[in-house]
């Protein structure tokens, strides 16, 4: 399923009758790939307010530098909840599917969290650094099968991974993917 993104909305002007804003958006295909070739006609404005008129005047598409590779640490959620809630460990085949597309100067960083457990000595715990093998992603995603419990400090795991992100990731395109319910 195609999908996308609102990036930013820039007010251009504004006039007693009219504002002009350029709205940067994105969208892409079922593997992530940028869709290109589009018009007016493959975008639909929802108009909450009747007393108003929205029509698009012009697409124009940008050359983007964030293109290419990327470094994304890969959160999992290993707190108690997930006993019930991802019985059949579905963020587990997820990371595991998502390790498979690191390549071409792609890399990735497994990191669990959970609190109140033993497994865990802070409320995350990193456990492969930024690499772009897939043979040494996958086997922490896997050990994580079966070790649930404690509780939830996502929030704090989020916060204090992204200057782990920042300044460990060697890409400028870098992300924090959560596995959690």
């Amino acid at each position: 399923t195609p999908a996308g993104g609102l990036l930013g909305i820039t007010v251009e002007s504004v006039d007693s009758n009219e504002i002009i804003f350029n709205a940067s958006v994105f969208a892409v295909d079922h593997l992530g790939g940028f869709l290109g070739n589009l018009s007016a006609e493959n975008f639909e404005l929802e108009n909450a307010n009747s007393e108003y008129e929205i029509d698009i005047l012009d697409i124009q598409y940008l050359e983007q530098n964030q293109l290419g590779a990327f470094s994304a640490t890969m959160l999992f959620d290993q707190s108690g909840s997930i006993n019930s809630t991802d019985p059949l460990d579905a963020r587990v085949t997820a990371g595991l599917k998502f390790a498979d597309f690191v390549r071409n100067g792609d890399e990735a960083s497994i990191v669990a969290f959970t609190s109140g457990s033993s497994v865990y000595t802070s409320p995350y715990e990193i456990l492969t650094a930024f690499s772009d093998d897939p043979a040494i992603l996958k086997p922490p995603i896997q050990d994580l099968d079966g070790t649930e419990g404690g509780g939830t400090p996502l929030n704090i795991s989020i916060f204090e991974l992204i200057d782990y992100t920042n300044n460990s990731g060697a890409n400028e395109n870098q992300a924090i993917i959560a596995f959690t319910d």
